[in-house]
């Protein structure tokens, strides 16, 4: 057998053998368990057994931690949990760090995708709990670290002490914010002080929910008694706020696509009990409360059910349904009926697809404590 020959032998392996490997890793799912340490550059979290039936009773704790001196953001691909108005059946909770103790990103249930969550430092925790009735497919999410803005003319987020200052989205005001941002400010101002904050010009990417582009305020830092004051966009300024305790965490969040020009606020300490000024600036700015109002039920064409009393120590009694059924009605359950759900279960890798401003779904409730 000659050179020539051989040659073409060995290339005809390797192309052969590299084509079976690359058709074996396409067919491939990820497996989701139940909790877990994720240490990775970014990666995808999700509930155990996804897409099957999470099972009941069950409590998971996922811990994801990127390389120093990034942020976790977290980006979910599919929601659906049971729903409730206070998610008290099944839930997934996020953590700005590695435990409970510190503070809560928030609560969420339902079939309403949350937007997108960051952290402020380079660690972030799930924990999911169900109970024993009435499983969803569950969640699954892409987390990756990114770095904090900066730039040579702007710094996005850090510590600040003053007792007045004032926040910016980057690049203000000479042009509109990048893409794919995330910054975090912890204000502290002296302990027997609380803060204030006014806005000036305010323009985010509006959405019903603030999904996509968003700023936060929470009363408290990085600990657990932190409280959401608001979550804003649009294109007019809020009211002003004022915080209940001398520590304000603020978050701002830009998604990979839309911009717009920002925001500026100025913060000013102040005494406790100081009267919030009124104006009429917010009429156009969509806010997010910390407890949002409770999902209307389905029409029934039934006689309205009498009017419940509570009584002292009476749990409130969870209709009871059949695994999979009750307050859906989402897609999700279609999809795996036709046979599609599987098919954007292998498109989670594939960028995130153009968003639709006002999805007529049920809404993802968040509650936080």
């Amino acid at each position: 057998m000659n050179v020539d020959c051989i040659w073409g032998l060995c290339l005809f392996l390797s192309l052969s053998l590299g084509w079976t490997r690359a058709q074996q890793s396409n067919h491939t799912r990820p497996v989701f368990h139940c909790g877990g340490d994720l240490v990775s550059d970014s990666g995808f979290v999700g509930s155990e057994g996804f897409p099957s039936f999470y099972k009941p009773n069950s409590k998971c704790t996922w811990r994801i931690t990127v390389p120093e001196g990034t942020v976790v953001m977290l980006t979910f691909r599919i929601f659906d949990l049971e729903a409730d108005s206070q998610c008290r059946y099944d839930y997934l909770d996020v953590y700005n760090g590695q435990s409970n103790l510190v503070q809560k990103l928030g609560r969420f249930c339902g079939t309403f995708r949350p937007g997108a969550l960051i952290s402020t430092t380079n660690s972030m925790m799930l924990e999911m709990g169900s109970d024993e009735a009435t499983q969803g497919r569950g969640f699954v999410a892409y987390f990756s670290g990114a770095k904090p803005y900066v730039d040579d003319h702007q710094f996005c987020g850090g510590k600040m002490t003053k007792a007045q200052g004032e926040i910016k989205t980057p690049n203000w005001p000479d042009s509109k914010y990048p893409a794919g941002t995330s910054c975090s400010w912890l204000i502290t101002v002296e302990p027997d002080m609380v803060i204030q904050v006014k806005f000036g010009k305010f323009v985010l990417e509006g959405d019903s929910y603030c999904r996509f582009d968003y700023v936060a305020f929470f009363n408290g830092g990085e600990k657990d008694d932190s409280r959401l004051i608001g979550k804003y966009c649009g294109d007019r300024a809020p009211q002003p706020i004022i915080t209940s305790s001398n520590v304000l965490l603020v978050q701002f969040v830009s998604d990979q696509s839309v911009t717009s020009d920002g925001f500026f606020a100025e913060y000013t300490s102040v005494p406790p009990g100081t009267q919030i000024p009124t104006s009429d600036s917010g009429a156009g700015t969509r806010s997010i409360p910390r407890k949002p109002a409770v999902k209307p039920a389905a029409p029934v064409a039934t006689a309205p059910p009498p009017k419940y009393v509570p009584t002292e120590a009476t749990k409130p009694v969870k209709p009871t349904r059949g695994r999979g059924q009750g307050n859906r009605g989402v897609p999700v359950k279609d999809q795996m009926e036709r046979g599609l759900f599987f098919q954007s279960l292998k498109t989670l890798c594939v960028p995130k697809p153009a968003k639709e401003k006002e999805p007529s779904r049920p809404v993802s409730v968040q509650v936080n404590f």
